[in-house]
């Protein structure tokens, strides 16, 4: 399903129901995966989203999807970019939503990095804070995602980022 139908069908709580995760557990696999796919980079990028990018370090898992898909790949991110700058209107097939996005908030959660509000945000907790703290601390980890996000700063509102959205569910 496109991510327009999503949106105009109020489908995205029911296929990310945050606010019912109990319990996220983690299997050992014997296939390695390439670190982009690894939870905690996938953290960390999200805990530097909420720092750096959202009002009272909270967000959407819409805004986390859009920044994720952005930052995906070079390509993505000067499609980002131009978007953002009302350079460029998404289209029903630019954003693509990424499962390990969902899995990594619910392991967040799950280890108390992350809560979620009364209005369904995802909110940096304690241990997320000084999770940052450590990730600014730490020499050469996630420098190149921190500089971008420094500049873009809090430029990407839920306001913006519904406006950007709004001419695949217009």
């Amino acid at each position: 399903m496109s991510l327009r139908l999503l949106i105009k069908k109020g489908m995205i709580e029911e296929l990310l129901p945050l606010k019912n995760i109990q319990k996220v557990t983690l299997e050992k696999s014997d296939i390695s995966l390439p670190s982009s796919l690894r939870y905690f980079k996938k953290l960390g990028f999200i805990i530097l989203v909420l720092k750096r990018c959202s009002y009272r370090n909270k967000a959407s898992i819409l805004k986390l999807q859009f920044f994720n898909w952005g930052f995906s790949s070079k390509e993505n991110l000067a499609q980002f970019n131009k978007i953002v700058k009302n350079d460029l209107v998404i289209t029903e097939d630019s954003v693509r939503l990424d499962p390990a996005i969902n899995r990594t908030v619910e392991f967040a959660i799950s280890e108390g990095f992350l809560k979620i509000d009364n209005n369904g945000k995802i909110v940096l907790a304690k241990k997320g804070e000084a999770l940052f703290d450590s990730i600014q601390e730490a020499e050469e980890v996630l420098n190149y995602e921190t500089d971008i996000l420094n500049e873009i700063g809090k430029y990407v509102s839920e306001t913006k980022l519904n406006t950007i959205f709004e001419n695949i569910t217009g």
